[in-house]
């Protein structure tokens, strides 16, 4: 049932919701949860008339800002006639849409290009070795394209990566940022890769030699790639992108020397607490 039609979650005074339209992912990436312990979780979307009713109680309930959990929104057969019926409702908030590059066609961008979007692209990696050890390898030509259809039509949109993956380096990971700055991203965030339970990474741990800090959501910290210095590096390169938001430099170089001068923040990638009930 629909938490938002049934009422349970009520709209008054809410300006920023999120929401979902599918379920599960056609993909099999290696350090991800969107699936069931054990097992691959099919992708599924929600029924067709429910996500029109949500988008028109939306529309006339002055939600401002929503952001869509699908893991790749632009991939579901509907994803089109979705922000057509938002922008046939006249929304003018902001909708930010977690998108598959290689799969983003004109028509997408055409609907995307006549509302407020941002869209999310994770990369992850420009490396095949590192990508093959997830099981998240990228066409880069095809994303390179994408990125440059996103500029010309001028839509608000960011990129992805993660630092700790196997088989990666420091000047690897430098390579994937440098890739994102010559194609004039304008907001590029850098993660560190989390061993989740139940993933096939967490059981593949020891064949990349991954070191994990402990705790629920463990940030892997060491690998036979890699030492905890220069993971400390990469840290420091995230904090110097996260600063550098919508006016990142034009070079690694200049990235590198920011970095320096910062210390990484761990508060940044743990979950907030719940507040104590009153």
């Amino acid at each position: 049932p629909s938490p938002w039609l049934s009422g349970l979650i009520p709209l008054d005074g809410q300006s920023f919701v999120r929401w979902e339209t599918q379920r599960g992912c056609a993909f099999a990436c290696s350090f991800c949860q969107h699936r069931e312990a054990g097992q691959r979780l099919v992708k599924r979307s929600l029924c067709s008339d429910r996500i029109a009713a949500e988008v028109d109680l939306f529309c006339r309930s002055g939600v401002r800002d929503i952001a869509v959990l699908d893991p790749t929104f632009n991939m579901g057969a509907h994803a089109v006639d979705v922000l057509q019926r938002f922008a046939g409702g006249g929304y003018d908030g902001r909708l930010s849409l977690q998108c598959r590059a290689e799969s983003t066609r004109p028509a997408f961008l055409d609907a995307a290009s006549a509302l407020h979007t941002h869209l999310e692209f994770g990369l992850q990696s420009i490396h095949r070795e590192e990508g093959k050890a997830i099981r998240r390898t990228n066409h880069l030509a095809r994303v390179d394209e994408v990125l440059a259809n996103v500029r010309r039509a001028g839509i608000s949109h960011e990129v992805s990566l993660i630092f700790g993956l196997p088989r990666q380096t420091l000047s690897s990971f430098e390579a994937s940022i440098a890739w994102c700055l010559e194609r004039h991203v304008p907001v590029i965030k850098a993660f560190p890769l989390l061993l989740l339970r139940g993933t096939a990474l967490d059981r593949e741990r020891a064949r990349y030699g991954l070191i994990a800090e402990p705790g629920a959501m463990p940030k892997v910290i060491a690998s036979a790639s890699f030492d905890h210095d220069e993971w400390l590096q990469m840290a420091r390169l995230s904090e110097a992108l996260a600063a550098t938001e919508g006016r990142h430099p034009t070079s690694i170089r200049t990235l590198r020397a920011l970095a320096a001068e910062l210390s990484p923040d761990d508060t940044r990638w743990r979950p907030a607490p719940l507040k104590e009930a009153a």
